[in-house]
């Protein structure tokens, strides 16, 4: 990325590099790290203001509710979000995200896509596996749609019917 070998890069250069990851849901090394520490520790490791850290908590409300809980206390869903929130910190150049929606109510999920474009407007490149297609459109300007690892449709519209022409043609639909 940018002329970097990102394969032997340590964690703690990462960020500086603009890479940021979605948490896990599970323990590991959170330990009993809570919600705000996390996101206060990644701000201060960036030297961003701790205000900002409570501008994500206002996109994220289910967050703010859970500030002072462990990480490792967080479902999949709450995760996401957290995830999310690290990104809108760190403003990566690049964001993965292997999933936008599973996990989470059509609520959330336009949190979610929101602070997506927000990024997007700012920069951000992304690759998006994301197994609903509607959602994957509306974040995205394209999509492809792979089958066995082919792109079998390639989606630039958001319509509805677009999309079930085009999956339909690719032998996803019936």
């Amino acid at each position: 990325m940018g002329g970097t070998d990102v394969t032997a890069v340590t964690a703690e250069r990462r960020t500086g590099l603009g890479l940021s990851h979605l948490v896990r849901t599970t323990g590991g090394e959170d330990g009993d790290d809570t919600v705000m520490g996390r996101l206060q520790a990644r701000a201060r490791r960036l030297g961003r203001a701790q205000p900002g850290t409570a501008a994500v908590l206002d996109v994220f409300p289910a967050l703010r509710a859970r500030a002072r809980e462990p990480v490792s206390s967080l479902a999949e869903g709450d995760a996401r979000l957290l995830g999310l929130a690290e990104a809108l910190i760190v403003r990566p150049r690049l964001l993965l995200i292997d999933g936008l929606s599973p996990g989470l109510d059509d609520a959330s999920v336009d949190v979610l896509a929101a602070a997506v474009r927000l990024l997007l407007a700012d920069g951000t490149a992304l690759l998006l596996a994301e197994p609903r297609v509607h959602v994957a459109l509306a974040v995205c300007g394209r999509a492809h749609v792979l089958r066995h690892g082919r792109t079998v449709a390639e989606l630039s519209a958001s319509t509805p019917d677009r999309v079930r022409e085009l999956l339909h043609r690719g032998g996803l639909l019936r």
